[in-house]
C-alpha cells in the first residue's frame, strides 16, 4: 500500500490523537482540527478516510496501518465509538456536516461545545455571588493553580484557546461569554485589560507557566 497517499491522515493524527490529547470529547479534537485548517484541505481528509477504509478492508488491518504506519498512538475514549473504522467514520461525518453547515456560519460551534472549567472558575471566582472576595486577577489565578489538578489546569487552557478559536473575533468573543456562560465581567476591573480575550488570554498564559513549572520540578526529583 502505497501510504503517501494517506500523508494528511498521518499529519493530523500526530498532531492531534498523540499522547498529548486532552479533549473531553473526541468531537471537540475533530473541532480543532477543522478550525485550525481554515475549513481548507478537509475534502482531502474525507478522501483520504473513505480510501483507507476502501483499501484496508478489515478491522485487523485498518488498525495495524493506523498504528504502525499513520502515527495514531492512540485510541481517545467516546462512549459511541468502538472500532478504528467507527473513528475514522465519526472525523469523516464531523467535517461533512461542517462542511454542509458551518463554512459561511462563524458562530457554528457556539451551542456545540461546552466550557465546563470556564463555567466553574467564573461563578467561583468572578460572578457578584462568588464566596472568593478577591479583587486581584494574579491573586485569583493563585487560588485557580492551588484548587484545580494538574489535568484540569491543561483542560482550562484548551477552552480558552479553544474558545478564543471558535470565536474568531472579540465581538463574536464578547457574545458568546455573555449568552453561553453568563461571563459577565468588566475587564478593567481586573487589571489593565481591554478585553475579556486579553484577560482570559493572560490567565491562560499565568496557568500554563505554573503547570510548566509544576512539571519542571517534578522531573528533578
Amino acid at each position: 500500500m502505497n501510504l503517501d497517499k494517506f500523508a494528511e491522515l498521518s499529519n493530523i493524527f500526530g498532531c492531534y490523537l498523540n499522547q498529548d490529547y486532552m479533549y473531553d470529547k473526541f468531537d471537540y479534537a475533530v473541532y480543532d482540527i477543522i478550525l485550525d485548517s481554515n475549513g481548507q484541505g478537509l475534502e482531502e481528509i474525507i478522501n483520504q478516510i473513505n480510501l483507507l477504509l476502501e483499501e484496508t478492508k478489515t478491522e485487523e488491518n485498518l488498525k495495524r496501518t493506523l498504528t504502525e504506519s499513520l502515527d495514531l498512538d492512540i485510541f481517545p475514549y467516546d462512549p459511541d465509538i468502538n472500532t478504528y473504522t467507527e473513528l475514522l467514520e465519526r472525523i469523516r461525518d464531523v467535517m461533512l456536516k461542517y462542511l454542509a453547515e458551518g463554512t459561511n456560519n462563524p458562530k457554528y460551534f457556539f451551542d456545540k461545545v461546552k466550557f465546563n472549567y470556564l463555567e466553574k472558575i467564573y461563578f467561583s471566582y468572578f460572578s457578584k455571588d462568588s464566596e472568593v472576595n478577591i479583587k486581584n486577577i494574579d491573586l485569583i489565578i493563585d487560588e485557580i493553580n492551588k484548587k484545580f489538578t494538574i489535568y484540569e489546569l491543561e483542560s482550562i487552557i484548551e477552552e480558552v484557546n479553544f474558545l478564543v478559536k471558535i470565536t474568531i473575533t472579540d465581538e463574536n468573543l464578547e457574545d458568546f461569554l455573555k449568552t453561553e456562560i453568563n461571563f459577565k465581567i468588566i475587564p478593567q476591573d481586573w487589571g489593565d485589560f481591554n478585553s475579556k480575550k486579553e484577560l482570559l488570554e493572560y490567565m491562560a498564559d499565568k496557568i500554563y507557566n505554573y503547570k510548566f513549572n509544576f512539571n519542571m520540578s517534578q522531573k528533578m526529583k
